[in-house]
């Protein structure tokens, strides 16, 4: 134990050559732009219930939990005027969003147009006496946006609420629906900006990002700007990686091309800077392979199997690889 707290204690200081700027901030909206972050909020918490495959992707109303910690710490990097870095990832190229913009209050219907209710909505009459339709309008606020009838089979309802929902779980409700062929989010193309997030027990990490060269078709380029927003709404800009931008003003604290969080770790490792999967293996410090595989993403299988310890991560993907020295405790 006292080797593994050493070996601890020696990659904690060496973690600490990253200069990183902590500063104080508020979890509170500005007035007037108080439904800036809503959406992302919204979409951020989504994806995490969806990732981790948590029982609430079977509601249609995202819990307001999840929410309410991911918008908090949204507002608190808006409001860390005192950092440098913060201006890069709210005012230098407008405020960054998050992708892809499938939007949360916005789908679209298609309906056989000999079908009753769809006759009624092209109409404008609402209810249309069909109860699936008229409950998901009443009980969720949508309202017809738009109806654009192609061919019998191509009838085009596009719907609207003030609300955000999860536009998946509604098949439990428009499934019922006779003549309705399929539905789902209305969006745009394109991931040139982005945030992700990481949630922890004393923290939030926000991963902000600017993408350009040929987004429409996945991004050429890529750059990267990470916060971590604490309980207490202060704000530590960690630093940022990826490829150098076109022109900037902005003094950047660098942070490796990749990097392996959370160190330590207890049953998950992610590696943030690949643009596509990777391939992996875990050694112990004599070398020997412990545990290997591929990942399409940037997520690690479970290795809350390892026994408490120090480890060699290598990732490689395509010509670019890397090496970690990460740390198992329980």
């Amino acid at each position: 134990m006292k080797n593994f707290l050493l070996l601890l204690l020696f990659l904690i200081t060496s973690a600490m050559d990253i200069q990183a700027q902590r500063v104080p901030s508020s979890c509170e909206a500005i007035d007037g732009l108080d439904t800036l972050y809503d959406e992302d909020a919204h979409r951020l918490a989504l994806k995490k219930i969806y990732r981790q495959d948590l029982p609430e992707k079977e509601e249609i109303i995202i819990p307001g939990s999840h929410v309410d910690t991911i918008l908090r710490a949204l507002w608190a990097v808006y409001n860390a005027s005192d950092l440098a870095a913060r201006d890069t990832v709210v005012s230098l190229y407008g405020v960054i969003h998050t992708a892809p913009r499938e939007f949360l209050n916005y789908m679209v219907v298609n309906g056989d147009p000999n079908e009753d209710w769809a006759q009624k909505l092209k109409d404008g009459i609402v209810p249309t006496d069909n109860i699936y339709i008229d409950s998901f309008m009443e009980t969720y606020n949508w309202v017809v946006a738009d109806y654009q009838g192609y061919t019998s089979y191509m009838n085009l309802i596009f719907f609207r609420s003030p609300e955000y929902y999860n536009i998946e779980a509604f098949d439990s409700l428009l499934g019922n629906v006779s003549g309705l062929r399929e539905f789902g989010p209305y969006g745009l193309v394109g991931d040139g900006a982005d945030i992700t997030d990481s949630i922890y027990s004393d923290h939030v990490e926000l991963t902000y990002s600017i993408g350009w060269g040929d987004c429409p078709a996945g991004c050429i380029h890529r750059r990267y700007w990470t916060f971590k927003v604490y309980d207490d709404c202060s704000v530590e800009f960690a630093g940022s990686y990826g490829d150098a931008l076109p022109s900037t003003t902005i003094e950047e604290v660098a942070l490796p091309s990749l990097r392996s969080y959370p160190n330590p770790f207890v049953d998950y490792l992610w590696i943030e800077g690949f643009h596509s999967g990777f391939d992996y293996n875990i050694a112990d410090l004599s070398g020997r392979v412990l545990l290997g595989g591929s990942t399409t993403g940037n997520r690690i299988g479970d290795v809350s199997h390892l026994p408490e310890g120090m480890y060699i991560l290598n990732a490689v993907s395509g010509q670019k690889k890397e090496t970690f020295k990460i740390v198992k405790c329980k």
